[in-house]
């Protein structure tokens, strides 16, 4: 392996340590009737999106001083988009080492 590969590789790695170190989520609103939800971003793991940030998020709106007690706010991690992130990022980076790999041997051949 190379130098070069050996960089992608650790390049490849930090990105994908940050991609669960700030994931995305999705932002929902329980209550009566219908369950707005939405993307709303990337946090970080270690502190989620606040209820206000969630509602104007998924609403487009202030929390109304009313409405702060009769619904319940929450995010979850959108996993679906945090997989396909990594898999695309993966690829990229398996492609791109590939590449490399096979740019050297060229080299050697016609040298």
């Amino acid at each position: 392996m190379t130098k070069n590969q050996k960089i992608v590789i650790g390049v490849g790695i930090a990105a994908i340590v940050l991609m669960v170190l700030f994931p995305p989520y999705i932002g929902v609103i329980l209550r009566e009737g219908d369950n707005p939800k939405r993307f709303i971003g990337y946090s970080s793991f270690f502190s989620p999106p606040k209820a206000s940030t969630i509602y104007e998020a998924v609403t487009g709106k202030p929390v109304p001083e009313y409405r702060k007690t009769s619904m319940l706010i929450t995010s979850y991690i959108d996993s679906q988009r945090l997989t396909i992130q990594i898999a695309v990022c993966v690829l990229t980076i398996v492609g791109i080492v590939f590449i490399i790999g096979s740019t050297k041997e060229k080299l050697k051949q016609g040298a």
